[in-house]
Order: structure tokens, then C-alpha cells, then sequence
């Protein structure tokens, strides 16, 4: 208590000593852009507190009033980030005091008005209410496409890597039913043809993740026309990495990620061309069926792939259905894969520890068949030669499940294994049928909730 009170002291004497007007126009010192940010970091620390958020916005409305005439400059901006830069990706207070101006600058046809338009997307102060929730998510959207329509928006683009990733990126971020409102993908488009560098086919790729989403509804020429756009870019990333092998070195990880984009935004999943097609060839490592040494072993059969992994918490909890679909199925020409790749570590998820197996393939597989018995899995289990978030199916996050006929091609893809396993049983024996493969005569029993 004493040590609230202690910086609460502090901070009155702060704001005392900061009671001068602050000459409009005039760039602040360093020292005082510092002194801002610790009486904005207060009045954060106070808004934790229920009994203090009372006081905290009145100091919050008093401060934006003394700083209100005063007119900030990107270096005011690049400063108060160099001494505190969490302070204003936190701070509502800061975003306050700063978008005004931003706004202003924003107005400047130069590559500074276009940097502020960017900043004045990135930095919007949210209306916390619930009714204004949605409004928000318009605004940012709005403002997000003002920043791709600023007249000086391909210099800024072009000429920085930082900028043009960051904007790419940040789309995944976007409430799509806001973004169905507007024209931002156009300004989108433009900018990806505008910059060809390494850190821009990074984001690129998060791009098309976005326009493929059903959410947004976009024609197939449209998801086309984006995929063979940003393909061209990553395969020119790779070009570059190619050639420069040494300037990529320290960024392998990178490297490999853009590589797997590539092979993905060239895959029959990226095309749309996926469902209702040959299921692309998985090649296993080990098995815990010898029997199955890649997943076209088991054709004739249908075939559910479960991609997982040892750490993944939701991938474990969906056992429970996966163990009840082999159950009902354990008689039938149906065969499920836990599909999980070499991952650097193993989550011994009886004793609760992680145990490091980074650089030793052999070591990582020899856990598995006590981790099998100890997890109670009664399917067949395989480490594949590729990872295991698969460019060739879609794969963006585990678990992650996919059902293919007994003729070898994808019929559903995606489907979350912690839904409902009736609704999974009811497409398989859909499948068996049609093959003319006998299947339950009794549909799977939905849970009790």
C-alpha cells in the first residue's frame, strides 16, 4: 500500500512539474518525451486496478488536455520509441496524445505522410466498449485502406522491407466482414507487385491465407489472380536466396519456411483443386504398422490422417474421439493415421516433461511406441518424412484431420477431430457405402451433453 501511494506521489509530482504549456510545434526533448511515457506507463499501471480506474482516466483526460494543442513529429514518435517502445504499443493514453498528429501528417502527400498514415493505422485508439467493438474493427479496416490509397504509399512500400511486411501481415489481423466493406485487397494487390524483397515473401504468403478464406467470399479468379502473384514473389525470394546463399545464412529457419510457402501456394490445396482429387503421397519414417510405409499402402480402404504432434495440447485432447472412431470401426476397411514429423523434442505427457531430442531423428521416434501405450492409442501412428504442417494439405495448424475414399481421393479436409465424432462417423460410413464396403448398420450415438 505504501508503495502505491509512493508512486502515486510521484506521478502528481510529475504532472506538477509538466504543468507548462508545451509550445505547439516545437519537437520535445528526449527527456521529456521519457517523462511523458512514465506518466502515461502510471496511469496504465492505475487502469489495473477497478477502485483506481476512476482516477486514472481523469489523470489520463487531464494530460491529453495539457499535450492537446501540441502538435507531435515523427521524431517526436521515433524517440518516445527508441526510450519505451512497449509503452506505446500499450498505452491507449499514448495513441491518444499521438494520433492527432498523426493525422495531420497523414495529410502530407510524402513518403513522411504516407509512414504516418501507417502508424496511424497501427497505433488507433480503440473505443474499449463492447458496443464499439465492431466500429473499431470497421475503423481499422478504413484506415487500413487510406494507408494503401496514400499518394506516396508505393514509395514508402517499395523502399521499405519493414513497412511492406508489416502491412502484409497485419491483414490476418482484419475482421473479414469489415473487410468486404471496403476496397483495401486493391490496394493490397498493388503493393505486393511494388516490392520483391526476402522479409515482404514472408507476410506474403499470410496474404493469401486471408483472400482464400471462404469468410470473404472472393471469385475463384480473384484467389487465383493473389496466388500466382505471390507465388512469383516467393519463387523470386528464392531466386535471391539461391544466388546469396551466404546473405540468408543466419536466417534458416526463415529460409525453409519460405521454401514450404512456395511448395504450398503451387499445391492443389492453393488452386482450389484439392477435394475430389488423389490424395498427395505422405511418405512415413516409421510406422507402428510395419505394414504401411507410405500412405498409399492403405488404397482400397477409407482413410482418415490425423496431423498432430506430442506438444500439441489439443491434438491430445482429441484422443478421446479418435480412440471411439477406431472403435467402431476396428472391423471395417478403414484405416486412421496419427500423422505427426521429427520435431526437435518430446512431450512425455505421462511424467510432464519435454525431453530435447533436437538433432537425433532416432532418439525422438524411439519415445513413441511407450508414449502409444501410455496415451492408450489404439490407431496407427507414423512420423512422416515431411512436416507435419503439410504445404500439400492446407496444413496452417494441428490437429488437423482428413478423410479420404477408399479410391485415394481427398474428400474432406480440415475437420476439427474435437468436434462431434458422430459427425465424422456419418461422412465415413457415407464412404464405405459408396465404395461398396460394408459399414455399421447403426449410426454412431451423438455425446450427452
Amino acid at each position: 500500500m505504501k508503495k502505491l501511494l509512493l508512486v502515486t506521489l510521484c506521478f502528481i509530482s510529475l504532472v506538477a512539474n509538466a504543468q507548462e504549456s508545451i509550445p505547439k510545434g516545437i519537437t520535445i526533448s528526449k527527456e521529456s518525451l521519457s517523462e511523458l511515457a512514465n506518466m502515461s506507463n502510471e496511469i496504465m499501471k492505475l487502469l489495473l486496478f477497478p477502485d483506481k480506474r476512476e482516477e486514472a482516466l481523469k489523470r489520463q483526460a487531464t494530460l491529453i488536455e495539457k499535450y492537446k494543442e501540441h502538435q507531435f513529429t515523427l521524431e517526436d514518435f521515433d524517440n518516445l520509441q527508441f526510450t519505451s517502445a512497449k509503452d506505446f504499443n500499450y498505452s491507449k493514453t499514448l495513441r491518444l496524445l499521438f494520433y492527432p498528429s498523426l493525422d495531420r501528417i497523414s495529410k502530407e502527400r510524402s513518403v513522411n505522410g504516407a509512414r504516418a498514415a501507417y502508424l496511424k493505422m497501427s497505433y488507433y485508439p480503440y473505443d474499449e466498449s463492447k458496443n464499439g467493438r465492431y466500429d473499431n474493427e470497421i475503423k481499422r479496416v478504413n484506415l487500413f485502406e487510406e494507408c494503401t490509397n496514400h499518394a506516396a504509399f508505393a514509395e514508402l512500400v517499395s523502399g521499405n522491407d519493414m513497412f511492406a511486411s508489416s502491412i502484409f501481415s497485419s491483414l490476418q489481423m482484419l475482421n473479414s466482414n469489415a473487410l468486404k466493406q471496403t476496397h483495401l485487397l486493391d490496394g493490397i494487390y498493388s503493393a505486393l507487385q511494388l516490392n520483391r524483397s526476402f522479409e515482404v515473401s514472408r507476410g506474403a504468403v499470410n496474404v493469401f491465407n486471408i483472400i482464400s478464406s471462404n469468410n470473404l467470399g472472393l471469385a475463384k479468379d480473384s484467389v487465383e489472380a493473389f496466388r500466382k502473384l505471390i507465388s512469383s514473389k516467393t519463387k523470386e525470394a528464392i531466386d535471391s536466396i539461391e544466388t546469396y546463399p551466404e546473405k540468408y545464412a543466419a536466417n534458416e529457419r526463415i529460409v525453409n519456411k519460405i521454401k514450404s510457402s512456395y511448395v504450398f501456394l503451387n499445391s492443389s490445396f492453393a488452386k482450389g483443386e484439392f477435394l475430389n482429387k488423389p490424395a498427395p503421397e505422405i511418405e512415413f519414417i516409421w510406422c507402428s504398422n510395419a505394414d504401411i510405409k507410405r500412405l498409399s499402402d492403405t488404397k482400397g480402404k477409407v482413410t482418415i490422417i490425423d496431423f498432430w504432434a506430442t506438444w500439441c495440447g489439443p491434438c491430445v485432447r482429441s484422443f478421446g474421439n479418435i480412440r471411439e472412431l477406431q472403435e467402431r470401426y476396428k472391423d471395417y476397411q478403414v484405416t486412421i493415421i496419427g500423422v505427426t514429423s521429427i520435431q526437435g523434442s518430446h512431450t512425455d505427457r505421462k511424467n510432464n516433461i519435454k525431453i530435447d531430442t533436437k538433432g537425433d531423428p532416432d532418439k525422438e521416434i524411439s519415445y513413441m511406441p511407450s508414449f502409444i501405450k501410455d496415451m492408450d492409442i489404439t490407431w496407427n501412428i507414423a512420423f512422416s518424412k515431411g512436416n507435419v504442417f503439410s504445404s500439400l494439405y492446407g496444413v496452417t495448424g494441428i490437429p488437423h484431420v482428413v478423410i479420404i475414399d477408399a479410391k485415394g481421393d481427398v474428400r474432406y479436409n480440415g475437420i476439427n477431430p474435437n468436434s462431434e465424432p458422430a459427425h465424422e462417423a456419418k461422412k465415413i460410413d457415407a464412404l464405405l457405402q459408396e465404395a461398396g464396403l460394408p459399414f455399421p448398420v447403426n449410426p454412431m450415438s451423438k455425446k450427452q451433453k
